[in-house]
């Protein structure tokens, strides 16, 4: 990159993200080095595949082994309880499901309910891609897996609802991750590890954060319970065994 060039960055416009845009937007010395850009998590992805970004949270779905080395920091979004925005909706158990229709906005979750259905479920559903004919509504014996702000009121007009994260991690012991930070090699270290601070940073501030930028049907303090207690925002040791469990399940499909 050239000296004054701006650092192209890519998040989910998502509400578990505000922190790290809090970050991004307020962190001090942040201001107009980078440009910054919101995108559901699939077209995230795209972003970074077609080199549109510099740096990029990428659905772990969308990665590969090759993708490892350019994790650049000590964040993701991840989950090591229920997330409660990653959600099988049905009207019937998981075991008596013929269909499911999955979310296309991110191919981490309709990954791991392929996993989950083979590995943990052990069922074979026909899965499907969810269009905006289904709406938010399912037929019997069908489920619906849905992801993001879409899903905030919806549990309670299902009667059996299933969390993708705690079944990931009733199956495998380890926490759930969704989506990791990428970085070319191009960007020099200085910045990387600036947009790191700038991410904890934000991540130390959520109710900073969510008073600034929540844009969802969640209050504030529903947002910051969400933020707390459901997402989990470090890439540890742990979550970097969760994503090489998750390629390796991946990878019996």
């Amino acid at each position: 990159m050239k000296q004054g060039d701006k650092i192209r960055i890519t998040a989910v416009s998502y509400t578990n993200t505000i922190p790290f845009i809090f970050g991004l937007n307020y962190f001090p010395g942040m201001a107009g080095s980078t440009e910054l850009t919101l995108l559901p998590p699939a077209m995230c992805a795209e972003a970074w595949i077609s080199g549109d970004a510099d740096i990029a949270l990428v659905p772990v779905g969308a990665m590969d082994d090759r993708d490892l080395d350019l994790m650049c920091c000590e964040w993701c979004i991840g989950a090591e309880n229920a997330v409660e925005s990653v959600l099988l909706l049905s009207h019937e158990p998981v075991d008596q499901l013929s269909t499911i229709f999955l979310d296309t906005e991110s191919r981490t979750s309709v990954l791991m309910t392929s996993i989950l259905c083979k590995h943990h479920w052990h069922i074979s559903p026909e899965l499907k891609p969810l269009t905006v004919q289904h709406g938010y509504k399912t037929e019997p014996h069908t489920g619906m897996v849905l992801i993001g702000d879409k899903t905030f009121g919806l549990a309670s007009e299902y009667p059996y609802v299933v969390d993708l994260a705690s079944a990931w991690q009733q199956m495998t012991g380890l926490p759930a991750v969704f989506a990791c930070w990428l970085t070319r090699e191009r960007v020099p270290l200085a910045s990387r590890m600036m947009i790191n601070e700038a991410l904890a940073w934000g991540v130390a501030h959520i109710p900073d954060a969510v008073s600034a930028l929540l844009n969802s049907q969640l209050n504030d303090n529903e947002a910051i319970r969400y933020l707390t207690q459901c997402i989990s925002f470090r890439l540890g040791e742990q979550q970097k065994e969760a994503i090489h469990t998750f390629f390796a399940l991946r990878n019996t499909l």
